[in-house]
C-alpha cells in the first residue's frame, strides 16, 4: 500500500512539474514570469525555455509578494500555486549559469532557487511474493537497488546439493554447472537446500513471478557436491571449489561446513584467494564453534541475525565471524515452489549477493577489498565494535554500494588507548598513511598459546614492518620484524594483549597497504609429553578432574591410574568445542584395550562401570575427527570417578548367633556386599545406661535400617535414614543386659565403608553427668524427693551456676512453702516458669528483691547469697561476736553473723584453704548439697 502511494505521488509530482514547465514555456505566460515584471530591478534576464543545455532547469520558489505572477496559473494548477513554484532555464547566449542563478537569488521576490534534479521511481520488484521477503528491508535491499541490481557478467558458484534447474524463478539465471556426485547427471537438486540458497541469492527479479533474489540478473553456477541427504565428502567440496575457480566463477557460496580443520581444504580456499575468487560461507547453526570452511581466514564467515537485529542464539560464533545477515528467509523451493527457511545457510547468499552487486559497480576491486567493504559498512549491532557473535555487524547492502571504500577501516588507532579488536584466526587488511603512522590492535587470546602472524604487502612495493607485543601491564613490549621472513611468532597468555605495527622506513611519504593473517595455537597441556601409552602420565586412583588439549597434529593423551585396592572406575569425557570428536581407550594392564566412541563432534563420551584390581589401569584420549587429527583451540575435561571395593572385616556376621561383639565407644566398619546381606552386632551394659547408636558414612543413594533387639530377640526399635542422609543416630535408655543390633540396606554397596559405634553413659538418678561427683549423694537425694530436676539429654549440669529463680524453686520444694501473697516483682510476669515459686519464697521470707522493685530471676546466686537464702528458709538468727567465720569474711560483713551460725551448726563449710569465697557463684551441686544437709537434719 505504501509503495503504491509513493508511486502515485511521484507520478503526480512529475506530471505537475511537466505542466508547469509547459505552461511557463508558452509564449503568453512567459512575460508574466519575466523577472522584469516582478522585480524592482530591470537587469534580471528573461527566462528562455530554449536557452541553456538540455535538462539544465531550475525550480524557483516565489515569495508572497509575487502573487500577480501566478494569476494566470491559478485556474490550471491550484496545488502548485499553493507551493508558489515555477521552473526556468538560463537564457541562451546571455549570462553564464552561475551569474544567472546568482541574479535570481538576489531578487526580493524569490524565496529560493534550486537545481531541478532528475527523479526516478525507486527500484522495486514487481514479483508478487516479494512482500513475504521481510529480510530485504532489514538489509536495505530496496535502497541498494537504486545503485545496482544486476551483474550479468559475473558467475556465482553455488557448491551445495545442486539447484532446481527447471524452477521458473531461477532457470534464466542459471549457467552450466556440474554434478560431482554423478558426473553423468546434471546438477539437479534432489534435496532442496541448494534451491533455497539460490533463490535468496538470485531468483529472477522484476519478472512478475514469485520472489526476487538480491541480484535480479546474474549467472549462478550450480555445483552439486552433496548427496540427497544433505551430506557429502570433503574431497567433493574441495573439488567443487576448484571447479568453480577454474571455470570462471568470481564468487563461491558455501552454505555447508564441517568442524574438522583440514590442510587440504585450507589449500583449496587459498587457491581461490590466489585466483581473486571470493569465498563466502555459513558459520553453522549449532550455537557453538564456527564450521569450516568459514573458519579459514580468507573466507567471509557469515552468521545469522533475528528480525530484531540480534544474533540468533543458534548461530555459530567465534573469532572467525565477519558479518551476520538475516536468519529467516522466504525463498525458492524444490519443484518450482516457494518456502520459508532459516539458518546461516540462508544468511550466506545474502552476503554473496552484496559482493556481486559491489563488483557490478566496482569491477576493479580485489576479494580482500570486498571483504573489507562489507565489514566497514555493516551495521554495528549488540556489542560495540567487532565481537565473536556478530562480527563487524549486520549486512547493509545499501551502504556497501553507496559509501566510499576505506583502505583501512581501523583508523583512528594510532595510540594504544585507541587499539581496535583483532580477532584471532582471521585476516585483515589496513594501511599506513605514511612512514610515521602507527596501527594499534588489541588481541584477546582464548587460552595460553602461541600466535602466528603473517605480515605481507598489498602493494607492489615492499617495506619492513615491525610488530611490538605487550601485555596490559607492560609499558613496552617485545619487538619483532617481518624480515627476513614474513611470519612472526610469539607466546601469549590468556586474556588481552596489545599489538603495535609500524614501518621501519619512517620517511615513506605515501600510503602503504598491508595484509595481516592471525592464527592461534594452543600450548601443550600440563601432562605432556604423554602421547604414547608407555609415556602415560601416572596418577593415584581417586576421584579427580583433568583438563587437557590437543596442541599438535594427531595428539594423543595417555594417563595411568595406579590402583592399590580393588574398586570400580567410571569415566566421563566432555569437550568445550564441536571441533573435537572425543574418543576413549581403556585398558587394564595385560589385557585387550577397549575403544569408546559413541558420540559425534562435541558430544560427551561415557565409559561403563569398570571393575579394577590392584595394578595399572590405562586411559587414552584422542580426537577421532580423522586419523591425522589437526590441533584444536579448545579443552576437553576428563572426570574420573573411582570407588574402592571394600571387604567387610566383621564377616561372617549374617545371623544373630554370628553377631560381632561390640566394645563400647569403639568404631566398627563394614559393607553390604549384596542385597540379602545383614550385619549383626551385640553389646552388654552392666547398669542402666543412656545408649547412643551412630551409623555414619552411609552412601547418599542408600537407605539403611538399624534394628535393636533385646537378649531374647524381641524387637525394641527399628530406625532408618532418608535418601541423601549419610548418618543415622538414635538414643535409648536401656537396663542392664545384653542387646543385639541388625543392619541392612535397600541396595548393596562395596565402594564405601559404613561406620558403626555404640556409646553408653551410666544413668544415676536419671543423669549421665553426676557419676563420681562429690555431690552425687545430695543430688540423688533431692532428685528422688523431687526437689530438683535436670535438663534435656539427661543432664544435671552440677557445675553450672544456680540462678536466683532456680534457688527459689529448690528452697520452696525442699521446705514445702505454700503461702502465696502475690508476686510484686516487675520483672517476674505471671507466665514466668518460676512465678509461683518466687511468690512463695518471698512470702516465706526466704528471698527479697532489689530497691527498684525487680527480682532478677536469671542472675546467678553468689555463695553468700545462697547461705543467706538457706538461713532464711531455716529461720536461723545470726550469732553475735567479733570473730570472723572465715578468713575472707570480715566480722563487719553484712552476712558475718548468719554465716557464723551456719558454720557452727555445720550447714556450710569452706574450702581446703579455709576460705569461703562469698562472692564466687554458687553451683547447682553446692545448692543441692546444703539443701540436702538441711532437710536431713531434725528440726
Amino acid at each position: 500500500m505504501r509503495r503504491a502511494k509513493l508511486l502515485q505521488r511521484l507520478t503526480l509530482f512529475t506530471l505537475t512539474i511537466y505542466l508547469i514547465t509547459t505552461f511557463i514555456y508558452q509564449g503568453d505566460s512567459l512575460s508574466a514570469l519575466d523577472p522584469k515584471h516582478i522585480s524592482a530591478s530591470q537587469e534580471l534576464p528573461v527566462e528562455d525555455p530554449d536557452g541553456g543545455p538540455e535538462g539544465d532547469s531550475w525550480i524557483i520558489k516565489w515569495k508572497q509578494e509575487a502573487d500577480p505572477a501566478f494569476q494566470s496559473l491559478s485556474e490550471v494548477l491550484s496545488e502548485d500555486v499553493t507551493f508558489r513554484i515555477s521552473v526556468a532555464r538560463p537564457a541562451a547566449g546571455k549570462l553564464d549559469r552561475g551569474q544567472w542563478v546568482q541574479l535570481w537569488q538576489s531578487s526580493p521576490y524569490v524565496d529560493y532557487i534550486q537545481e531541478n534534479q532528475a527523479v526516478e521511481v525507486m527500484a522495486l520488484s514487481n514479483d508478487p511474493l516479494v512482500g513475504e521477503q521481510k529480510y530485504l528491508k532489514q538489509i536495505h535491499a530496496e535502497e541498494a537497488w537504486d545503485e545496482a541490481k544486476v551483474n550479468p557478467n559475473l558467475i556465482i558458484a553455488l557448491v551445495d546439493t545442486g539447484v532446481d534447474l527447471k524452477h521458473p524463478d531461477l532457470k534464466d539465471n542459471l549457467t552450466k554447472g556440474i554434478n560431482l556426485i554423478d558426473k553423468k547427471k546434471t546438477a539437479q537438486d534432489d534435496n532442496g537446500h541448494g534451491t533455497n540458497v539460490a533463490g535468496v541469492l538470485a531468483a529472477a527479479g522484476n519478472n512478475n513471478l514469485g520472489i526476487t533474489g538480491l541480484v535480479w540478473n546474474t549467472n549462478i553456477m550450480p555445483i552439486k557436491a552433496l548427496e540427497a541427504s544433505g551430506r557429502g565428502d570433503e574431497d567433493k567440496l574441495g573439488a567443487g571449489i576448484r571447479y568453480a575457480v577454474d571455470h570462471g566463477a568470481k564468487i563461491i557460496v558455501l552454505s555447508v561446513g564441517l568442524y574438522r580443520y583440514s590442510p587440504y581444504m585450507e589449500e583449496v580456499v587459498n587457491y581461490a584467494e590466489q585466483h581473486d575468487v571470493l569465498l563466502i560461507s555459513a558459520t553453522g547453526n549449532d550455537g557453538k564453534d564456527v564450521k569450516y570452511p568459514a573458519g579459514y581466514p580468507t573466507v567471509v564467515a557469515v552468521g545469522g541475525a533475528t528480525p530484531l537485529n540480534k544474533v540468533d542464539p543458534h548461530s555459530n560464533y567465534g573469532p572467525e565471524v565477519d558479518i551476520v545477515a538475516p536468519w529467516n528467509v522466504y525463498t525458492t523451493a524444490l519443484g518450482g515452489g516457494y518456502a520459508r527457511n532459516e539458518g546461516t545457510s540462508m544468511a550466506a547468499p545474502q552476503v554473496a549477493a552484496a559482493a556481486a552487486l559491489i563488483w557490478s559497480k566496482y569491477s576493479e576491486m580485489k576479494p580482500y577489498q570486498i571483504r573489507s567493504l562489507l565489514r566497514q559498512t555493516a551495521d554495528d549491532i549488540e556489542v560495540k565494535g567487532w565481537d565473536p557473535y556478530t562480527g563487524y555487524g549486520l549486512l547493509r547492502i545499501d551502504r556497501a554500494l553507496k559509501e566510499v571504500y576505506k583502505e583501512d577501516i581501523y583508523e583512528n588507532n594510532d595510540r594504544r588507548d585507541l587499539a581496535k579488536p583483532l580477532p584471532v584466526d582471521s585476516m585483515i587488511t589496513a594501511d599506513f598513511s605514511s612512514g610515521t603512522d602507527h596501527d594499534w590492535f588489541v588481541l584477546n587470546s582464548p587460552y595460553n598459546g602461541k600466535v602466528v602472524i603473517q605480515l605481507v604487502s598489498n602493494d607492489t612495493t615492499e617495506e619492513e614492518i615491525q610488530l611490538t607485543y605487550s601485555s596490559p601491564a607492560q609499558a613496552a613490549g617485545k619487538l619483532y620484524s617481518n624480515r627476513p621472513v614474513q611470519t612472526i611468532q610469539f607466546q601469549v597468555s590468556k586474556g588481552l594483549g596489545f599489538i603495535k605495527l609500524n614501518l621501519v622506513n619512517s620517511k615513506l611519504d605515501k600510503p602503504f597497504k598491508y595484509k595481516m593473517t592471525i592464527k592461534f595455537n594452543m600450548n601443550p597441556d600440563d601432562f605432556e609429553d604423554n602421547d604414547r601409552e608407555f609415556k602415560a602420565f601416572a596418577m593415584t586412583a581417586r576421584n579427580q578432574t583433568i583438563k587437557g588439549t590437543f596442541h599438535q597434529i594427531n595428539d594423543q593423551d595417555w594417563f595411568m591410574l595406579a590402583v592399590t585396592n580393588p574398586g570400580t572406575v567410571r569415566l566421563k569425557l566432555t569437550s568445550n568445542t564441536l571441533r573435537m570428536d572425543l574418543a576413549l581407550i581403556i585398558q587394564k594392564k595385560g589385557q585387550e584395550s577397549q575403544l569408546i566412541d559413541l558420540g559425534d563432534e562435541g558430544e560427551t563420551e561415557y565409559s561403563p562401570l569398570i571393575d579394577v584390581a590392584p595394578g595399572d589401569f590405562y586411559i587414552g584420549i584422542h580426537n577421532a575427527v580423522s586419523s591425522n587429527a589437526p590441533p584444536v583451540t579448545g579443552e576437553y575435561t576428563l572426570n574420573i570417578t573411582y570407588n574402592t571395593k571394600y571387604t567387610d572385616p566383621n564377616e561372617p556376621n549374617n545371623k544373630s548367633y554370628q553377631a560381632s561383639s561390640v566394645v563400647i565407644d569403639a568404631v566398627y566398619t563394614g559393607v553390604i556386599d549384596k542385597i540379602e546381606d545383614e550385619d549383626w552386632f551385640s553389646f552388654s551394659i552392666n547398669s542402666e545406661s543412656l545408649v547412643n547408636f551412630t551409623l555414619s558414612h552411609i552412601p547418599l543413594d542408600r537407605v539403611m535400617s538399624l534394628t535393636l533387639n533385646n537378649y531374647t530377640q524381641k524387637r525394641i526399635s527399628i530406625d532408618v535414614n532418608k535418601v541423601g542422609e549419610s548418618t543415622l543416630k538414635l538414643q535409648r535408655v536401656l537396663a542392664k543386659g545384653t542387646y543385639f543390633v541388625r543392619m541392612s540396606a535397600n541396595q548393596a554397596f562395596e565402594h564405601q565403608l559404613y561406620k558403626f559405634m555404640v556409646a553408653a553413659d551410666i544413668l544415676i538418678a536419671g543423669y549421665i553427668d553426676i557419676a563420681g561427683h562429690w555431690a552425687q549423694a545430695s543430688i540423688v537425694n533431692l532428685t528422688n524427693n523431687k526437689v530438683i530436676s535436670g535438663y534435656e539429654n539427661y543432664l544435671f549440669r552440677p557445675n553450672k551456676s544456680v540462678t536466683r529463680a532456680e534457688a527459689a524453686v529448690m528452697l520452696v520444694k525442699a521446705f514445702n512453702f505454700t503461702e502465696a501473697k502475690g508476686n510484686e516483682f516487675s520483672d517476674v510476669a505471671p507466665n514466668h516458669w518460676a512465678y509461683s515459686f518466687i511468690d512463695k519464697a518471698r512470702s516465706a521470707g526466704v528471698i527479697s528483691g532489689y530497691t527498684n522493685g525487680t527480682f532478677k530471676p536469671d542472675q546467678p546466686v553468689s555463695r553468700v547469697e545462697m547461705a543467706s537464702m538457706l538461713a532464711n528458709a531455716l529461720k536461723l538468727k545470726g550469732t553475735a561476736g567479733n570473730l570472723a567465720p572465715f578468713p575472707d569474711i570480715s566480722p563487719t560483713h553484712w552476712a558475718a553473723k548468719v554465716l557464723r551460725r551456719m558454720k557452727a551448726e555445720r550447714y556450710i563449710s569452706g574450702y581446703a584453704d579455709g576460705s569461703f569465697r562469698p562472692e564466687s557463684l554458687a553451683t547447682r551441686a553446692e545448692m543441692a548439697e546444703i539443701i540436702s544437709k538441711a532437710i536431713r537434719r531434725p528440726s
